[in-house]
C-alpha cells in the first residue's frame, strides 16, 4: 500500500495540509517500486514558496507525483474556471469556497493563481510594491510565467480530468496591460498560447467599492489599486469577447455571489460531460459534481 502525503495548492502557494484554514488538497503520493500509476516531477516553483516553513516529502527522492484518489470523478479533458475582476472584487475568497465544495463533490480539484509564486510571478508582484515596470516590462514577465504555468501545473491536471480553478490568468494581463496603455488585441494575441477556460466568471464592481473592502481587511492600495486605473482595467473585462463569460455582480454578498458562480459551474459540466456524449456515466458523475453544499 503506498503511503498517501498531502500537499496543499492555494493561491498559487502549497503549505502542509494542517496549517491554517481548510484548503483544496492535491495528493501526492509515495509510489511502491513497480507501480505502472502515472506520475509526474513537482515543479519547482510549486514548492518554492510553502507556508509553515516548507513541504516535508518523505520517502525516495523522485518517487513523488501527482495523483488523484480511485473515488474522484473525472471530467474528460478537464474543467478550466479562471475567476476575474479588478482588486478588491473577492476573486480569492470565491476561489477557495468553489475549490472546496468541488472537492466535496468528487471532484480533484487544482487550485492556483497568476503571477504564481514562481521567479517570474515573484519579480512581477514585488514591483506592485515598490513601483511599477514598464508595461513592456510587466507582458514581459507575465508571459515567461504564465508559459511555466500552463505547461507544469495547468495543461498536465486538465489532461487528468480534473477542475483547475485560477484566481487570475491571462484576461487580467489583457485588461491591466490594455489599462496601462498597450492594445488589447495584441495582449490577446501573446496569449494564444494559454488554453480559453470553459468558463470565465467575472466579478463585476465599481472601483471605489474594491478600494473600500482592500482597505478594510488592512491593506494599503498599491501601484496597480488606483480608483482610475481600475476603472480603466473594469472597462476592458466588460468588453472582452471571450467564449463563456459570466459576469457576476460582486456588490452582492457572498453567499449570492456563490450561488451564481456555482450555478454557473453546472451549467458548464453540463456542457462538458454533453460534449462527450450522453451515457448513464456521465450522468450520474454530473449530477455528482453538480451537488453542493452552499451553506
Amino acid at each position: 500500500m503506498a503511503k498517501r502525503h498531502t500537499i496543499t495548492v492555494i493561491a498559487g502557494r502549497v503549505s502542509r495540509a494542517g496549517c491554517g484554514a481548510p484548503r483544496t488538497r492535491v495528493h501526492i503520493e509515495e509510489m511502491e517500486a513497480g507501480s505502472q500509476e502515472r506520475s509526474a516531477e513537482i515543479p519547482s516553483w510549486l514548492l518554492a514558496h510553502a507556508d509553515c516553513g516548507g513541504v516535508e516529502t518523505v520517502g525516495a527522492p523522485g518517487g513523488f507525483g501527482y495523483s488523484s484518489a480511485m473515488t474522484k470523478e473525472h471530467i474528460p479533458g478537464g474543467l478550466l474556471i479562471a475567476i476575474e475582476g479588478i482588486d478588491g472584487a473577492g476573486k480569492s475568497t470565491l476561489a477557495r469556497r468553489l475549490a472546496d465544495i468541488l472537492e466535496q463533490a468528487g471532484a480533484e480539484v487544482v487550485l492556483s493563481k497568476e503571477p504564481t509564486n514562481g521567479p517570474w510571478g515573484t519579480q512581477l508582484r514585488a514591483s506592485a510594491a515598490t513601483g511599477r515596470l514598464s508595461p513592456e516590462q510587466e507582458v514581459g514577465l507575465l508571459l515567461r510565467d504564465r508559459r511555466q504555468h500552463v505547461e507544469e501545473l495547468v495543461l498536465p491536471a486538465l489532461q487528468r480530468g480534473a477542475v483547475v480553478i485560477l484566481d487570475r490568468y491571462f484576461p487580467s494581463m489583457v485588461a491591466y496591460q490594455g489599462a496601462a496603455g498597450l492594445p488589447v488585441d495584441e495582449m490577446l494575441r501573446l496569449n494564444d498560447f494559454a488554453p480559453r477556460p470553459h468558463l470565465l466568471l467575472l466579478l463585476d464592481l465599481p472601483p471605489e467599492t474594491g478600494l473600500a473592502r482592500i482597505r478594510a481587511r488592512g491593506d494599503v492600495p498599491n501601484h496597480f489599486e488606483t480608483a482610475q486605473n481600475l476603472e480603466r482595467c473594469r472597462a476592458i473585462f466588460r468588453e472582452l469577447d471571450i467564449a463563456d463569460k459570466q459576469v457576476i455582480d460582486a456588490s452582492h454578498d457572498e453567499a449570492q455571489v456563490l450561488r451564481e458562480a456555482h450555478a454557473a459551474i453546472a451549467a458548464a459540466l453540463a456542457r462538458r460531460f454533453g460534449s462527450d456524449g450522453k451515457s448513464p456515466q456521465n450522468e450520474r458523475r454530473l449530477e455528482r459534481l453538480s451537488a453542493a453544499d452552499l451553506g
